[in-house]
């Protein structure tokens, strides 16, 4: 028993998701918060592609925002070639009570994961649009005022993402 637990870990890890250890990373601005993302060039089969995505307080003001990682899904990758969306395998929600705000201090960094939805997508070559990634620029606040709210122009404009799926 002892010779087969490294063949049974092996067998194991060799069916995990992999995703590349090479990212496109692009930077872009949203008032005072600088947005950096970076998204692995592919992945094997797997219920979500990862956008590693973090948020910095640029500005001289500490920023109140709602937390962009509340709900971190985006749906919708198009195949590159068709532009059509296969349909994923799952249904994914979001909490019905946002979670509470988060405050940056100038220089503050906040980090975490955005999940592109691609649960049963076959292989091929896929895109997120720039408008899809228009969502990333989260509602923020300046000492309890309002200064820009959902939309905020990002600059500059986000490209597209390609990826591929193994």
């Amino acid at each position: 028993m002892k010779r087969l637990w490294p063949l049974l870990l092996l067998s194991l890890t060799s069916c995990a998701p992999k995703v590349s250890g090479e990212a496109v990373t692009q930077t872009m601005r949203a008032g005072d918060m600088e947005i950096t993302v970076s998204a692995p060039k592919w992945v094997t089969r797997q219920e979500f592609y990862p956008l590693k995505v973090t948020y910095t307080n640029k500005g001289k003001q500490t920023l109140k925002l709602s937390d962009p990682l509340d709900c971190a899904y985006i749906w919708g990758a198009e195949q590159r070639e068709s532009g059509k969306v296969p349909e994923p395998l799952g249904n994914y929600g979001c909490p019905s009570i946002p979670a509470p705000m988060k405050t940056l201090a100038p220089g503050e960094s906040y980090a975490g994961e955005y999940h592109v939805i691609i649960s049963g997508y076959p292989a091929g070559e896929y895109r997120l649009t720039p408008e899809q990634l228009r969502q990333l620029s989260p509602l923020n606040y300046h000492a309890g005022d309002i200064k820009a709210g959902y939309g905020q122009p990002l600059t500059p404009p986000p490209k597209e993402i390609r990826f591929q799926i193994r």
